[in-house]
Protein backbone atom coordinates (compact mmCIF):
# COMPACT_ATOMS: atom_id res chain seq x y z
CA UNK A 1 0.00 0.00 0.00
CA UNK A 2 2.48 2.62 1.04
CA UNK A 3 6.25 2.36 -0.67
CA UNK A 4 8.88 0.47 1.87
CA UNK A 5 10.96 3.04 3.41
CA UNK A 6 14.48 3.67 1.95
CA UNK A 7 17.71 3.75 4.59
CA UNK A 8 18.37 6.85 2.91
CA UNK A 9 20.45 9.95 5.54
CA UNK A 10 18.54 12.29 3.19
CA UNK A 11 15.24 11.52 4.32
CA UNK A 12 15.61 11.90 7.77
CA UNK A 13 16.87 15.79 7.22
CA UNK A 14 14.02 16.65 4.98
CA UNK A 15 10.82 15.19 6.95
CA UNK A 16 11.98 16.73 9.99
CA UNK A 17 11.79 19.95 8.57
CA UNK A 18 8.47 19.32 7.12
CA UNK A 19 5.47 20.36 8.35
CA UNK A 20 2.72 19.80 6.71
CA UNK A 21 -0.52 21.65 6.40
CA UNK A 22 -3.15 20.06 7.95
CA UNK A 23 -6.91 21.08 8.41
CA UNK A 24 -9.32 20.43 11.56
CA UNK A 25 -10.71 17.17 10.06
CA UNK A 26 -7.17 15.66 9.15
CA UNK A 27 -5.56 16.92 11.90
CA UNK A 28 -8.66 14.58 13.73
CA UNK A 29 -8.10 11.62 11.50
CA UNK A 30 -3.83 11.83 12.06
CA UNK A 31 -4.87 11.73 16.11
CA UNK A 32 -5.93 8.34 15.64
CA UNK A 33 -2.74 6.92 15.69
CA UNK A 34 -2.74 8.00 19.40
CA UNK A 35 -5.12 5.20 20.44
CA UNK A 36 -3.42 1.93 18.58
CA UNK A 37 -1.86 -0.36 21.07
CA UNK A 38 1.07 -3.07 21.22
CA UNK A 39 2.71 -3.61 18.37
CA UNK A 40 1.03 -0.59 16.37
CA UNK A 41 1.65 1.99 19.18
CA UNK A 42 2.78 5.15 17.53
CA UNK A 43 2.78 3.57 14.17
CA UNK A 44 1.86 6.39 12.68
CA UNK A 45 4.84 8.44 14.06
CA UNK A 46 7.15 6.29 13.18
CA UNK A 47 5.82 5.43 9.81
CA UNK A 48 6.01 9.69 9.51
CA UNK A 49 9.50 9.59 10.25
CA UNK A 50 10.87 6.63 7.84
CA UNK A 51 8.46 8.55 4.64
CA UNK A 52 10.76 8.75 2.15
CA UNK A 53 9.57 12.19 0.85
CA UNK A 54 6.92 15.39 1.77
CA UNK A 55 4.17 14.25 -0.77
CA UNK A 56 3.75 10.83 0.99
CA UNK A 57 2.13 12.47 4.00
CA UNK A 58 -1.05 12.89 2.20
CA UNK A 59 -0.92 9.07 1.19
CA UNK A 60 -0.54 8.34 4.80
CA UNK A 61 -3.39 10.77 5.61
CA UNK A 62 -6.03 8.84 3.37
CA UNK A 63 -4.87 5.51 5.13
CA UNK A 64 -5.29 7.26 8.38
CA UNK A 65 -8.52 8.55 7.50
CA UNK A 66 -9.89 5.12 6.03
CA UNK A 67 -8.90 3.23 9.54
CA UNK A 68 -10.83 5.29 11.53
CA UNK A 69 -13.67 5.31 9.20
CA UNK A 70 -13.53 1.55 8.97
CA UNK A 71 -12.69 1.94 13.29
CA UNK A 72 -15.95 3.86 13.25
CA UNK A 73 -18.45 1.59 11.19
CA UNK A 74 -17.48 -1.50 13.16
CA UNK A 75 -17.76 0.23 16.53
CA UNK A 76 -21.05 1.81 15.12
CA UNK A 77 -22.66 -1.68 14.15
CA UNK A 78 -21.26 -3.02 17.59
CA UNK A 79 -23.32 -0.51 19.23
CA UNK A 80 -26.62 -1.26 17.06
CA UNK A 81 -26.68 -4.59 18.04
CA UNK A 82 -25.73 -3.67 21.49
CA UNK A 83 -28.64 -1.61 21.17
CA UNK A 84 -30.77 -4.16 20.18
CA UNK A 85 -29.88 -6.87 22.50
CA UNK A 86 -29.85 -4.81 24.90
CA UNK A 87 -33.69 -4.14 24.04
CA UNK A 88 -34.39 -7.11 23.82
CA UNK A 89 -33.45 -8.29 27.14
CA UNK A 90 -35.31 -5.54 28.95
CA UNK A 91 -38.26 -6.68 26.78
CA UNK A 92 -38.48 -10.12 27.82
CA UNK A 93 -37.71 -8.95 31.52
CA UNK A 94 -40.68 -6.95 31.55
CA UNK A 95 -42.38 -9.86 29.91
CA UNK A 96 -41.08 -12.59 32.73
CA UNK A 97 -42.31 -9.83 35.11
CA UNK A 98 -45.80 -9.80 33.90
CA UNK A 99 -46.11 -13.25 33.63
CA UNK A 100 -45.15 -14.08 37.10
CA UNK A 101 -46.75 -10.67 38.74
CA UNK A 102 -50.27 -12.84 36.45
CA UNK A 103 -49.15 -15.83 38.21
CA UNK A 104 -49.36 -14.60 41.41
CA UNK A 105 -52.60 -12.92 41.29
CA UNK A 106 -53.80 -16.15 39.67
CA UNK A 107 -52.62 -18.35 43.11
CA UNK A 108 -53.74 -15.91 45.29
CA UNK A 109 -57.05 -16.02 43.79
CA UNK A 110 -57.61 -19.85 44.56
CA UNK A 111 -59.92 -20.62 47.06
CA UNK A 112 -58.75 -22.29 50.09
CA UNK A 113 -60.00 -25.06 49.18
CA UNK A 114 -56.86 -25.85 47.24
CA UNK A 115 -54.39 -26.02 50.08
CA UNK A 116 -56.48 -28.36 51.78
CA UNK A 117 -54.68 -31.94 51.98
CA UNK A 118 -56.17 -35.29 50.44
CA UNK A 119 -56.23 -36.57 54.05
CA UNK A 120 -58.50 -33.25 54.54
CA UNK A 121 -60.68 -34.04 51.74
CA UNK A 122 -60.87 -37.66 52.35
CA UNK A 123 -62.30 -37.10 55.93
CA UNK A 124 -64.37 -34.63 54.59
CA UNK A 125 -66.17 -36.65 52.31
CA UNK A 126 -66.40 -39.63 54.59
CA UNK A 127 -68.33 -37.25 56.97
CA UNK A 128 -70.42 -36.33 54.01
CA UNK A 129 -71.77 -39.75 53.37
CA UNK A 130 -72.34 -40.39 57.35
CA UNK A 131 -74.34 -37.22 57.01
CA UNK A 132 -76.27 -38.66 54.26
CA UNK A 133 -76.77 -41.92 55.80
CA UNK A 134 -78.06 -39.88 58.57
CA UNK A 135 -80.68 -38.66 56.73
CA UNK A 136 -81.88 -41.66 55.03
CA UNK A 137 -82.25 -43.06 58.62
CA UNK A 138 -84.35 -40.12 59.74
CA UNK A 139 -86.27 -40.60 56.25
CA UNK A 140 -86.94 -44.24 56.79
CA UNK A 141 -87.66 -44.71 60.57
CA UNK A 142 -88.81 -41.48 61.92
CA UNK A 143 -92.75 -40.50 62.24
CA UNK A 144 -92.09 -37.27 60.73
CA UNK A 145 -90.40 -38.58 57.52
CA UNK A 146 -92.47 -36.57 54.44
CA UNK A 147 -92.46 -40.27 52.19
CA UNK A 148 -95.45 -42.44 52.35
CA UNK A 149 -95.98 -46.22 53.51
CA UNK A 150 -95.63 -47.17 49.29
CA UNK A 151 -92.40 -44.47 48.48
CA UNK A 152 -90.95 -46.45 52.05
CA UNK A 153 -91.33 -50.18 50.49
CA UNK A 154 -88.99 -49.26 47.76
CA UNK A 155 -86.67 -46.66 49.29
CA UNK A 156 -83.35 -47.57 48.96
CA UNK A 157 -81.57 -43.70 50.07
CA UNK A 158 -81.60 -40.31 48.45
CA UNK A 159 -80.48 -39.66 45.10
CA UNK A 160 -77.16 -37.17 45.42
CA UNK A 161 -74.54 -36.24 43.09
CA UNK A 162 -70.92 -37.40 44.20
CA UNK A 163 -69.39 -35.17 47.21
CA UNK A 164 -67.31 -32.36 45.21
CA UNK A 165 -64.86 -30.37 47.71
CA UNK A 166 -65.48 -27.26 45.31
CA UNK A 167 -69.57 -26.90 46.54
CA UNK A 168 -67.90 -26.47 49.78
CA UNK A 169 -66.85 -22.64 49.72
CA UNK A 170 -66.37 -20.11 51.85
CA UNK A 171 -69.02 -16.95 52.08
CA UNK A 172 -68.88 -13.65 53.25
CA UNK A 173 -71.97 -12.48 55.07
CA UNK A 174 -73.45 -8.94 54.75
CA UNK A 175 -76.14 -8.25 57.71
CA UNK A 176 -78.60 -6.04 57.09
CA UNK A 177 -79.11 -3.14 59.75
CA UNK A 178 -82.94 -3.33 60.26
CA UNK A 179 -84.19 -6.72 58.64
CA UNK A 180 -87.11 -6.43 57.46
CA UNK A 181 -90.13 -8.80 57.29
CA UNK A 182 -91.37 -10.46 54.19
CA UNK A 183 -94.20 -13.19 53.72
CA UNK A 184 -92.11 -15.91 51.28
CA UNK A 185 -94.49 -17.74 48.59
CA UNK A 186 -95.03 -21.40 49.33
CA UNK A 187 -96.30 -24.31 47.06
CA UNK A 188 -99.96 -23.91 48.81
CA UNK A 189 -101.62 -20.82 50.30
CA UNK A 190 -99.59 -20.91 53.16
CA UNK A 191 -97.72 -17.64 53.91
CA UNK A 192 -95.19 -17.71 56.30
CA UNK A 193 -93.30 -14.76 57.99
CA UNK A 194 -89.72 -14.75 56.96
CA UNK A 195 -86.92 -12.08 58.50
CA UNK A 196 -84.58 -11.06 55.69
CA UNK A 197 -80.91 -11.35 57.55
CA UNK A 198 -79.24 -10.01 54.44
CA UNK A 199 -76.98 -11.52 51.57
CA UNK A 200 -74.38 -14.06 51.50
CA UNK A 201 -70.99 -13.37 48.86
CA UNK A 202 -69.05 -16.44 47.35
CA UNK A 203 -67.14 -17.21 44.18
CA UNK A 204 -67.69 -20.49 42.59
CA UNK A 205 -64.86 -21.19 39.90
CA UNK A 206 -64.74 -17.80 38.62
CA UNK A 207 -68.29 -16.42 39.09
CA UNK A 208 -69.30 -14.06 42.05
CA UNK A 209 -72.34 -15.12 43.04
CA UNK A 210 -74.59 -14.44 46.17
CA UNK A 211 -77.48 -16.00 48.29
CA UNK A 212 -80.28 -13.97 50.03
CA UNK A 213 -80.81 -15.54 53.41
CA UNK A 214 -83.53 -15.68 55.99
CA UNK A 215 -84.51 -16.10 59.40
CA UNK A 216 -87.89 -18.13 60.13
CA UNK A 217 -89.99 -15.47 62.14
CA UNK A 218 -91.52 -17.86 64.21
CA UNK A 219 -88.60 -20.18 64.68
CA UNK A 220 -87.00 -16.69 65.88
CA UNK A 221 -89.45 -16.22 68.38
CA UNK A 222 -89.69 -19.28 70.01
CA UNK A 223 -86.14 -19.66 70.46
CA UNK A 224 -83.96 -16.45 71.49
CA UNK A 225 -80.58 -17.93 70.17
CA UNK A 226 -81.53 -19.30 66.65
CA UNK A 227 -78.67 -19.10 64.55
CA UNK A 228 -79.65 -20.81 61.58
CA UNK A 229 -80.06 -19.03 58.39
CA UNK A 230 -81.97 -20.32 55.28
CA UNK A 231 -81.34 -20.07 51.44
CA UNK A 232 -83.53 -21.40 49.27
CA UNK A 233 -82.61 -21.39 45.82
CA UNK A 234 -82.56 -22.46 42.12
CA UNK A 235 -79.81 -23.37 39.63
CA UNK A 236 -79.12 -24.27 35.96
CA UNK A 237 -80.20 -28.37 37.28
CA UNK A 238 -83.14 -26.85 38.45
CA UNK A 239 -85.95 -29.03 36.65
CA UNK A 240 -83.59 -31.61 35.39
CA UNK A 241 -81.38 -33.63 37.78
CA UNK A 242 -83.20 -31.83 40.43
CA UNK A 243 -86.13 -30.45 41.64
CA UNK A 244 -88.29 -28.05 40.15
CA UNK A 245 -89.32 -26.38 43.53
CA UNK A 246 -86.08 -25.98 43.98
CA UNK A 247 -83.53 -26.45 46.83
CA UNK A 248 -82.20 -25.68 50.29
CA UNK A 249 -79.44 -24.75 51.95
CA UNK A 250 -78.66 -23.72 55.25
CA UNK A 251 -75.40 -22.19 57.32
CA UNK A 252 -74.80 -20.43 60.38
CA UNK A 253 -74.34 -17.38 62.05
CA UNK A 254 -71.22 -16.81 62.74
CA UNK A 255 -70.23 -15.94 66.23
CA UNK A 256 -67.51 -13.31 65.40
CA UNK A 257 -66.89 -11.49 62.01
CA UNK A 258 -68.93 -12.70 59.02
CA UNK A 259 -67.11 -15.12 57.32
CA UNK A 260 -69.22 -18.46 56.77
CA UNK A 261 -69.24 -22.02 55.13
CA UNK A 262 -72.16 -22.53 52.71
CA UNK A 263 -72.02 -26.54 52.08
CA UNK A 264 -74.06 -26.93 48.81
CA UNK A 265 -73.07 -30.84 49.08
CA UNK A 266 -75.52 -30.74 51.57
CA UNK A 267 -78.41 -29.21 50.14
CA UNK A 268 -81.75 -30.98 50.16
CA UNK A 269 -84.84 -31.23 48.76
CA UNK A 270 -88.08 -29.95 50.39
CA UNK A 271 -90.62 -32.05 51.70
CA UNK A 272 -93.25 -31.24 49.18
CA UNK A 273 -90.25 -32.75 46.56
CA UNK A 274 -91.50 -36.09 48.47
CA UNK A 275 -95.21 -35.54 48.75
CA UNK A 276 -97.40 -33.47 47.59
CA UNK A 277 -99.58 -32.69 50.87
CA UNK A 278 -96.47 -30.52 52.16
CA UNK A 279 -96.62 -26.75 51.84
CA UNK A 280 -93.12 -25.51 50.67
CA UNK A 281 -91.31 -22.32 49.99
CA UNK A 282 -90.31 -21.29 46.79
CA UNK A 283 -86.84 -19.60 46.39
CA UNK A 284 -87.39 -16.23 45.50
CA UNK A 285 -86.41 -14.91 42.16
CA UNK A 286 -83.05 -13.12 43.36
CA UNK A 287 -81.98 -16.73 44.77
CA UNK A 288 -81.74 -18.19 41.47
CA UNK A 289 -77.61 -18.95 40.61
CA UNK A 290 -76.88 -18.80 37.12
CA UNK A 291 -74.45 -22.18 36.78
CA UNK A 292 -75.09 -25.81 37.66
CA UNK A 293 -74.52 -26.67 41.19
CA UNK A 294 -73.76 -30.32 40.64
CA UNK A 295 -73.69 -31.16 44.29
CA UNK A 296 -76.03 -32.02 47.22
CA UNK A 297 -79.72 -33.45 46.92
CA UNK A 298 -81.08 -35.11 43.15
CA UNK A 299 -84.24 -36.24 42.31
CA UNK A 300 -85.90 -38.85 44.08
CA UNK A 301 -86.74 -41.02 41.28
CA UNK A 302 -89.58 -43.20 42.74
CA UNK A 303 -91.68 -39.70 43.01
Amino acid sequence: MFPKPMADPAAAAIIPSFEPKLSRCEKSNFAISNELKGSRKNFGVQYYEKVRSPDKITDFRIYLIQIHNKREKQSTIIEIFSGIFAIEIKKAIMRLRSFVFILLIGLSALPVKSQISPDSINSYLENLENYRQGRNIKLMYTESSPLTADQLKSFKGLKYFPGNINFHVEATLEKSENPETIIMKTSTERAPQYLKYGYVHFKIDTLNLKLAVYQSKKLVELKEDENTLFMPFRDETTGDETYGGGRYVDCEIPVSGNMVILDFNKAYNPYCAYNAKYSCVIPPDENRLPIRIEAGEKLLEEH
